[in-house]
C-alpha cells in the first residue's frame, strides 16, 4: 500500500517528466551517485563506541532539454538506518539568460547558498532546518554578475506528512503532545557578490515566514532571518552567519525530525556560525583538492526551559579522482547528534560535552 508521502513523490516525478518529454524532443540525460562507507568513534556511549558501517547509496540525475530546462533528482538509501530518502526532485524552467523557476521538491533559499558549512556534518543551522532544506514548492531565481535574488513559496514539507521521520531535511514533526505540521511558507533571499581582495565575496540576507498547523489549535506563525558574509583571500576562506528564528506557539519546544529520529528544539533562538577554511595548493597529481576547516556554531535562547547548544568541528576534505574523503572531529555541548537530546533545550540529565571522530569514504560515479 502506498503512503501519502510516496504518492506525492511519484506525482512530482511523473508530472515533471511528462511535461518535459511532451514539450521538447531533444532530451539529454546524466546519471551519477555515490557508495559511501562511514566509521566513527563516540565517547559518550558505553557499547559500540567504534563503528564501521556501509552507510548509503545515492542515485542522482539530470534530464535536460535544448531549451535549457532541466529535471534534477537525488534519491538515497541509508543502509545503516534501513530507510529510503528523496532529497529533491525539481523541474527547472529557464525563463531567460538570468532567471529561472524551480518547481517540485526544491531547495529553500535561506542562509548562505548552497551550503554554509564545509563539513560533512554541516553547520548547527542544519539541525534547525535552516541549511540545506528542501520543501515542496516553487522558487524564482534571478542572477546577474553581482546580484542574486530568490523568492520562494512552499506548500508543505517535502513529504507532506509530518509524522514521517525518514527524511533528509530537518522539518517540523508530528508526535504525541506536539502535533504540528508545516503549512505554507514564503522566502526571500538576496546576495551581493563583489570582487574584494581580487576574489568573489558573498554577502546578503534572507527572510522566511510561514505557518505550522496544529490539529486542535489551528495555525501558528513562524519566522526566521539571517545575514551572512563569505570572504575568500588567496587560499583562505572566512564565513560568518547570524540567524534568528521563532515559532509562535504556547509550548517552549517544537519537535523536528530527520533520518528517522524526532527531537526537540527551542521554539525561539538565535544562532551564530563561524567557519575558517584553507585550501591547499601544489598537491600530488592523484589529489584534486584538499581542504581543512574549523567551524563553531552556537544556538542560544532567552526563553524559559532553554540552554545553549554548541557544535565545534575540526576537519578535512580530500577529493582524489572518484573518491571523496572527510575526516571530522565533532565536539558537542547539549547538541543532538553529539550525545545531546535536542538543540537549545534544557535537559536536567544532559551528559554535558561529548565528542565524535567521523571518517567518511565515498566513491562517486
Amino acid at each position: 500500500m502506498f503512503s501519502k508521502a510516496r504518492l506525492l513523490k511519484t506525482f512530482v516525478l511523473l508530472m515533471t517528466l511528462v511535461y518535459g518529454a511532451a514539450s521538447y524532443a531533444e532530451l539529454h540525460t546524466w546519471f551519477g551517485g555515490h557508495i559511501r562507507v562511514n566509521s566513527d568513534y563516540r565517547d559518550w556511549v558505553e557499547s559500540q563506541q567504534t563503528r564501521v558501517e556501509f552507510e548509503s547509496i545515492k542515485l542522482t540525475g539530470s534530464l535536460s532539454w535544448d531549451s535549457g530546462d532541466t529535471f534534477n533528482f537525488d534519491a538515497r538509501y541509508y543502509d545503516n538506518l534501513q530507510i529510503n530518502i528523496l532529497r529533491y526532485a525539481e523541474y527547472i524552467r529557464k525563463l531567460d539568460e538570468v532567471s529561472q523557476l524551480s518547481i517540485g521538491i526544491t531547495r529553500v533559499p535561506f542562509g548562505l547558498q548552497n551550503y554554509l558549512s564545509d563539513s560533512f556534518w554541516y553547520s548547527i543551522n542544519y539541525y534547525l532546518g535552516l541549511e540545506d532544506d528542501f520543501d515542496l514548492g516553487a522558487v524564482y531565481h534571478h542572477t546577474n554578475e553581482r546580484h542574486s535574488w530568490k523568492v520562494g513559496a512552499f506548500i508543505t514539507d517535502e513529504l507532506a506528512d509530518a509524522s514521517e521521520f525518514a527524511r533528509y531535511s530537518f522539518d517540523v514533526a508530528k508526535v504525541a503532545g506536539s502535533e504540528f505540521k508545516e503549512n505554507g511558507q514564503l522566502n526571500f533571499y538576496y546576495q551581493y557578490s563583489p570582487q574584494w581582495f581580487q576574489q568573489q565575496s558573498k554577502l546578503g540576507f534572507s527572510l522566511q515566514v510561514g505557518q505550522i498547523q496544529n490539529r486542535n489549535a489551528g495555525n501558528s506563525r513562524h519566522w526566521a532571518w539571517s545575514a551572512f558574509y563569505r570572504q575568500p583571500y588567496e587560499q583562505w576562506q572566512t564565513t560568518i552567519q547570524y540567524s534568528q528564528y521563532r515559532y509562535d506557539i504556547e509550548a517552549q519546544q517544537v519537535v523536528f525530525s530527520a533520518f528517522d529520529y524526532p527531537f526537540p528544539i527551542a521554539k525561539k533562538a538565535h544562532s551564530v556560525v563561524l567557519n575558517q577554511a584553507y585550501r591547499f595548493s601544489n598537491l600530488p597529481q592523484f589529489i584534486d583538492t584538499a581542504l581543512i576547516y574549523t567551524e563553531v556554531g552556537i544556538v542560544d535562547s532567552s526563553e524559559p526551559g532553554t540552554e545553549k547548544s554548541l557544535q565545534w568541528v575540526l576537519g578535512s576534505n580530500i577529493i582524489a579522482g572518484n573518491f571523496v574523503f572527510y575526516l571530522d572531529y565533532i565536539h558537542g555541548e547539549n547538541m543532538w547528534f553529539s550525545g545531546g537530546n535536542g538543540v537549545g533545550v534544557y535537559f536536567p540529565d544532559d551528559i554535558g560535552s561529548a565528542a565524535r571522530i567521523n571518517f567518511s569514504t565515498a566513491y562517486h560515479f
